[in-house]
C-alpha cells in the first residue's frame, strides 16, 4: 500500500513536471520570437538605407523643379514675344488700311 501510494505521488510529480516543462519550452518559444522581433526592429531602426532614399528624392525633386521653373520661364518668354509680335502685326495692319 505504501509503494502504490509513493508510485501515485511519483506519477503525480512526474505529471506536473512534464507540464512545467510543456509550459517552459513555450514561453521560450515565447521569448526567442520577442528577441528577434526586438533584433529586427533594432535593425530596422538603425538602417540608414530608407533616410538616404528620401534624401535622394528629394535632391531630384529640387532638380527637377528647377528645371520646371526654367521651362515656365521659356514658355511665358514665348508667349510674351508672340504676343508682341501678334500687336505688331495688328499696328501694322492698321497702318496700311489707313494709308
Amino acid at each position: 500500500a505504501l509503494l502504490h501510494q509513493e508510485q501515485e505521488r511519483y506519477q503525480q510529480a512526474n505529471a506536473r513536471v512534464m507540464e512545467k516543462r510543456q509550459e517552459l519550452r513555450e514561453i521560450s518559444d515565447e521569448v526567442k520570437k520577442m528577441e528577434q522581433e526586438i533584433k529586427d526592429r533594432d535593425t530596422s531602426m538603425s538602417d540608414e538605407a530608407p533616410v538616404v532614399r528620401i534624401r535622394r528624392s528629394l535632391t531630384r525633386l529640387k532638380q527637377e523643379l528647377v528645371q520646371m521653373d526654367v521651362r515656365i520661364g521659356v514658355v511665358q518668354h514665348s508667349l510674351l514675344l508672340s504676343r508682341l509680335k501678334e500687336k505688331s502685326n495688328m499696328t501694322l495692319d492698321l497702318h496700311a488700311t489707313n494709308i
